[in-house]
Order: structure tokens, then sequence, then C-alpha cells
């Protein structure tokens, strides 16, 4: 995986930690654990009996796994500290005679805030009160670091679709949906329209927000299908191009307000960019993400979503 792709995954991932939570994010933790460890095993839930406090563990090394993913982790730590002592109380009791455990891993999403204190002495009292070899809070940190060490189609696979847009082909790609169907369909009809000259507030308004050098390369390759959506409103009337603005922009203040990170985010822009796009694609098809760049690109340039001066 080239340094670009890398980068979006991992924006990708981040996304994903951001909008998981309970059940989704435990399913996301034992997917990515299953394909890192041969010997990892999720413990089914039982009706009345649940899962006994365990979520996953390796009988051979001794590892176990409790999750806990709260909608907000910064206000929940009170929440984990009662439920990390009570769980692995649960979890010694009817586990440790089946299989001894010698590591306990606490896993918190805690949408990479980071740890607590309380927690952290916590799981120091357990390990020293049942002689464990060792315990931990496992953070999104953590699980991003065991994701990364697998291969590449493993990532992919946990991501999803990466964007990649390549400039000097035109993409067999044609309302939203109408116009991006429009996109996928369109045939070249000139080699000239491999070249596009960007407006100058392009890269001031790319500056602005801050985009990282992934995002900025993909709108720039996306931009060059400039010419599939100029076909579209010669075809369907000017009037759709306000439209179609002012309906990216109505997605585009949605995503801030719904948006479950902070402006504080060092990918703030980069994560909010792919909420959008995942709004706006019908489907999962490569190139349906590369159509729908296309546009977000579009009306990017026309200063309709995202900051400019």
């Amino acid at each position: 995986m080239n340094t670009e792709d890398l980068e979006l995954a991992e924006l990708l991932f981040k996304l994903k930690i951001y909008d998981l939570e309970g059940t989704s994010f435990e399913n996301f933790f034992i997917d990515i654990m299953e394909r890192s460890d041969t010997e990892f095993r999720p413990v089914k839930n039982r009706g009345r009996f649940g899962d006994r406090s365990n979520d996953g563990f390796n009988q051979t090394s001794g590892k176990y796994y409790q999750v806990f993913a709260p909608l907000n982790p910064s206000l929940s730590f009170d929440k984990a500290v009662k439920k990390c002592k009570e769980d692995f109380e649960k979890l010694y009791k009817h586990w440790n005679p089946i299989a001894e455990i010698k590591e306990y891993y606490f896993v918190y999403n805690d949408k990479f805030k980071g740890t607590d204190s309380e927690l952290e002495a916590e799981l120091a009292k357990i390990k020293k009160d049942y002689k464990l070899d060792h315990t931990g809070v496992f953070l999104a940190t953590d699980l991003k670091k065991v994701l990364f060490q697998l291969d590449e189609s493993a990532i992919r696979s946990v991501v999803g679709h990466i964007p990649k847009v390549n400039s000097q082909e035109i993409i067999n790609y044609t309302d939203l949906s109408d116009i991006i169907e429009h996109i996928i369909n369109y045939q070249i009809k000139d080699n000239s329209e491999l070249t596009y000259e960007r407006v100058p507030e392009f890269y001031e308004k790319v500056e602005i927000n801050n985009f990282s050098k992934s995002v900025l390369n993909l709108l720039e390759k996306a931009s060059y299908q400039i010419y599939a959506i100029e076909d579209f409103f010669k075809e369907n009337g000017s009037h759709k191009r306000e439209i179609f603005a002012m309906k990216l922009n109505s997605i585009y203040k949605e995503k801030i307000e719904t948006a479950n990170f902070d402006t504080s985010d060092e990918n703030y822009s980069d994560l909010l960019f792919f909420m959008i796009l995942n709004e706006i694609k019908i489907d999962d098809r490569g190139t349906m993400m590369e159509a729908s760049l296309s546009l977000m690109s579009y009306y990017f340039e026309s200063c309709d979503i995202f900051e400019s001066k």
C-alpha cells in the first residue's frame, strides 16, 4: 500500500472509530482481532447467561478481552471503572476454570480521547489481586496498531473502498444519483478534456480547511471530470447546478452538526470530507466513489461546501 492510500485508510479507520459504539464497535473489534490472531475466539451472547463478561479470548496465550464502547467516552469513565471491576469478577468466576486467565484487556473505544487514571488503577489492582501477567486498557490507537500490521487486503476489507482517481482516464462513470450516474457513463469527447486549470482560490481554500495532502490529491484528480458534470448541466438545464449546490451545502451543514468528533481533531476537515462522501455515494462500487468525489471537487471549488474566505 502506497503512502497516499495508507493515509486515506487511516482516515477511514478513524471515521469508523468515531461512528461506532456498542455492539457495532464490538463487531468491528472482533473482525480485526480474528484477522490478526488465528486463535482469537469471539464469545457469543447466550440469552440470559450473556457472554459471562468475555467478548473474546485466546485460550493458548490466556488473553481475555472485554469491550466497552459508550456514546460519549469522556463522560463514561466512572461507568467504565465499575464495569471493568464487576465484569472481571464474573469473567474470573466462569472462565478461569475453563482456560486460565493470564492477561486481561479492557477494550475501551475512547474515540482517541485517551485513558483514565482511575481505570488504569483498577486494572493494576486486578493484576495484583489475581496475580495476572498483564492487564491494560486497550484503546482505539491500540486497535489501529493491530489493523495496520495486517496485509493490504485485510486493511481494505476492514476500512472499505479507498478512493483513487486516475486523471489520465475517463472513469466509466452519470440528481444526486442522476448526475453521479451521468459522470460514471460519460465518455470523453476530446483529449483537451484531460487538462484543466483550477482557479487560484482552490488552493487557498484547501489551506483554509487544513486538508491533508491525500485529500488534496483526491480533489485535484477528481476535478478533471468537470467536463462530465458540465455536460450534465448542458443536457438537463443550468438550474440543476443551483439545486445540487443547495443539496450538497445542506449535507455539509448537517454533517457539521452531527459529527461526533471535535473541531480540535487534527483530521477534522478530512473526516468531515469522508462523512459527506459516504452520504452522497449510492453504493460501494469504486466508480461510484470516484464519481461522487468528482461532484464534491466541483462544488468545493465553487465554494458551496467547506469554508472559504
